[in-house]
Protein backbone atom coordinates (compact mmCIF):
# COMPACT_ATOMS: atom_id res chain seq x y z
CA UNK A 1 0.00 0.00 0.00
CA UNK A 2 1.12 3.36 -1.08
CA UNK A 3 2.33 5.94 2.26
CA UNK A 4 0.41 9.32 2.02
CA UNK A 5 3.67 11.62 2.64
CA UNK A 6 2.90 15.72 3.51
CA UNK A 7 4.98 17.94 1.23
CA UNK A 8 5.29 21.74 1.51
CA UNK A 9 2.18 22.90 -0.75
CA UNK A 10 2.85 24.65 -4.10
CA UNK A 11 0.52 25.27 -7.20
CA UNK A 12 0.40 23.40 -9.66
CA UNK A 13 -2.26 24.77 -12.78
CA UNK A 14 -4.05 22.53 -15.01
CA UNK A 15 -5.61 23.87 -17.81
CA UNK A 16 -9.14 22.19 -18.92
CA UNK A 17 -11.22 22.76 -21.83
CA UNK A 18 -14.52 23.17 -20.94
CA UNK A 19 -17.43 22.98 -23.16
CA UNK A 20 -20.90 22.78 -21.81
CA UNK A 21 -22.43 23.38 -18.48
CA UNK A 22 -25.98 22.33 -16.89
CA UNK A 23 -28.03 25.08 -14.51
CA UNK A 24 -30.16 24.08 -11.78
CA UNK A 25 -32.55 26.14 -9.72
CA UNK A 26 -31.31 26.37 -6.18
CA UNK A 27 -33.20 29.02 -4.84
CA UNK A 28 -36.21 31.20 -6.66
CA UNK A 29 -37.50 34.33 -4.77
CA UNK A 30 -41.06 35.27 -6.72
CA UNK A 31 -40.70 38.91 -8.26
CA UNK A 32 -37.16 39.33 -6.70
CA UNK A 33 -34.25 36.94 -7.77
CA UNK A 34 -32.93 33.09 -8.04
CA UNK A 35 -29.79 31.62 -7.24
CA UNK A 36 -28.45 29.07 -9.87
CA UNK A 37 -26.18 26.05 -9.71
CA UNK A 38 -23.86 25.91 -12.75
CA UNK A 39 -21.92 22.44 -13.33
CA UNK A 40 -19.36 23.57 -16.34
CA UNK A 41 -18.20 20.34 -17.82
CA UNK A 42 -15.64 19.27 -20.68
CA UNK A 43 -15.85 17.03 -23.91
CA UNK A 44 -16.55 14.14 -22.25
CA UNK A 45 -19.16 15.13 -19.89
CA UNK A 46 -17.65 15.16 -16.65
CA UNK A 47 -17.52 17.91 -13.88
CA UNK A 48 -15.03 20.17 -13.80
CA UNK A 49 -15.91 22.99 -11.73
CA UNK A 50 -19.35 24.34 -10.61
CA UNK A 51 -20.32 27.91 -10.07
CA UNK A 52 -22.97 29.65 -8.48
CA UNK A 53 -24.74 32.54 -10.18
CA UNK A 54 -27.52 35.01 -8.84
CA UNK A 55 -29.43 37.14 -10.98
CA UNK A 56 -31.78 39.88 -9.78
CA UNK A 57 -33.76 43.46 -10.25
CA UNK A 58 -33.89 44.12 -13.88
CA UNK A 59 -31.89 41.01 -15.37
CA UNK A 60 -34.51 38.72 -13.36
CA UNK A 61 -37.37 40.40 -14.75
CA UNK A 62 -35.64 40.00 -17.92
CA UNK A 63 -35.37 36.52 -17.98
CA UNK A 64 -38.97 36.12 -18.20
CA UNK A 65 -39.42 32.57 -19.12
CA UNK A 66 -36.69 32.06 -21.71
CA UNK A 67 -33.77 29.85 -21.19
CA UNK A 68 -31.44 31.54 -23.90
CA UNK A 69 -31.45 34.58 -22.06
CA UNK A 70 -30.52 32.70 -18.90
CA UNK A 71 -27.60 31.17 -20.82
CA UNK A 72 -25.99 33.98 -22.05
CA UNK A 73 -26.19 36.20 -18.84
CA UNK A 74 -24.33 32.85 -16.87
CA UNK A 75 -21.86 33.31 -19.70
CA UNK A 76 -21.37 36.33 -19.34
CA UNK A 77 -20.81 36.55 -15.56
CA UNK A 78 -18.18 33.23 -15.57
CA UNK A 79 -16.77 35.17 -18.38
CA UNK A 80 -17.50 32.88 -21.30
CA UNK A 81 -19.64 33.01 -24.70
CA UNK A 82 -22.41 30.84 -26.21
CA UNK A 83 -22.27 29.30 -29.77
CA UNK A 84 -24.22 31.13 -32.66
CA UNK A 85 -27.42 29.59 -32.34
CA UNK A 86 -28.36 28.91 -36.21
CA UNK A 87 -32.26 28.78 -36.35
CA UNK A 88 -33.27 25.71 -37.97
CA UNK A 89 -34.85 26.07 -41.43
CA UNK A 90 -38.30 26.37 -41.05
CA UNK A 91 -40.91 23.13 -42.42
CA UNK A 92 -41.06 23.14 -46.03
CA UNK A 93 -44.72 24.84 -47.05
CA UNK A 94 -46.47 22.13 -48.81
CA UNK A 95 -49.37 23.18 -50.62
CA UNK A 96 -52.46 21.94 -50.68
CA UNK A 97 -55.02 23.04 -53.26
CA UNK A 98 -57.74 20.59 -51.54
CA UNK A 99 -57.24 21.97 -47.87
CA UNK A 100 -57.96 25.39 -49.25
CA UNK A 101 -61.39 24.46 -51.11
CA UNK A 102 -64.75 24.41 -49.02
CA UNK A 103 -66.19 21.08 -48.12
CA UNK A 104 -69.02 19.75 -50.84
CA UNK A 105 -72.43 20.53 -50.07
CA UNK A 106 -74.39 17.90 -50.60
CA UNK A 107 -77.92 18.76 -50.95
CA UNK A 108 -80.46 17.95 -48.99
CA UNK A 109 -83.07 14.94 -50.20
CA UNK A 110 -86.67 15.03 -49.19
CA UNK A 111 -87.44 11.22 -47.80
CA UNK A 112 -88.85 9.27 -50.10
CA UNK A 113 -92.30 8.59 -49.06
CA UNK A 114 -93.06 4.93 -47.78
CA UNK A 115 -96.05 3.22 -48.38
CA UNK A 116 -98.70 3.08 -45.75
CA UNK A 117 -100.61 0.03 -45.91
CA UNK A 118 -104.21 0.19 -46.29
CA UNK A 119 -105.67 -2.39 -43.72
CA UNK A 120 -107.30 -5.13 -44.80
CA UNK A 121 -110.73 -5.06 -45.41
CA UNK A 122 -112.64 -7.70 -43.27
CA UNK A 123 -115.29 -9.40 -44.97
CA UNK A 124 -118.69 -8.81 -43.35
CA UNK A 125 -120.67 -11.73 -42.93
CA UNK A 126 -124.08 -11.78 -44.31
CA UNK A 127 -126.74 -13.38 -41.95
CA UNK A 128 -127.83 -17.03 -43.77
CA UNK A 129 -131.53 -17.15 -44.90
CA UNK A 130 -133.92 -18.76 -42.11
CA UNK A 131 -136.85 -20.91 -43.79
CA UNK A 132 -139.79 -19.76 -43.61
Amino acid sequence: MDRIVNIKPFEQVKTTLITSMTVRVMRFDLFKGASLYVSLLDENGNGVDSKVVEINGDDYKNWGGDDTFIYGYIAKKLGFSMPDVVAPPPAPLIFDPLALAPPPVIPMQEPAPTPVEEPAATPVEEPAPTPE
